[in-house]
């Protein structure tokens, strides 16, 4: 079977597709994902306006420091490197607080949250358990 020069350009960039995209489909690593408490946990804090994450093991200080600087209004941020654990205390608990706490964790590159072994999208974590 004899295949024209365009045909295996064609098959060559298929094939260079499909790897791309199953890079980036099952390239979901730990370093993109924070952790947060059981679902339960997680809306007992909410209710005194807290919320505890586990970062990601390359986050560090200066890139919490960095991250939280533009939030201050909103919120206060405490960061315990050695655990990785950051804790975010809203000031009023308004709504406009709890949206500027996804950003925040966008700012850190984290983009899911894993709560009890269900992985959400940050943006889907936002809205399914910081914002309502």
């Amino acid at each position: 079977m004899k295949f024209q020069r365009n045909e295996v350009m064609k098959l060559r960039a298929m094939i260079v597709g499909a790897l791309l995209l199953t890079a980036t489909t099952f390239g979901q690593t730990t370093e993109e994902t924070a952790r947060s408490k059981s679902s339960s946990e997680f809306q007992s804090d909410k209710t005194v306006n807290t919320f505890v994450f586990w970062l990601p093991e390359h986050i560090n200080q200066d890139m919490v420091d960095a991250a939280r600087e533009d939030y201050s209004e909103y919120f206060s941020v405490d960061f315990e490197e050695g655990r990785h654990e950051l804790k975010v205390e809203l000031k009023t608990g308004d709504a406009t607080e709890k949206f500027y706490v996804h950003r925040l964790l966008a700012a850190m590159r984290v983009l899911y949250v894993e709560q009890v072994e269900v992985v959400h999208s940050i943006r889907d974590f936002s809205l399914n358990h910081i914002e309502n």
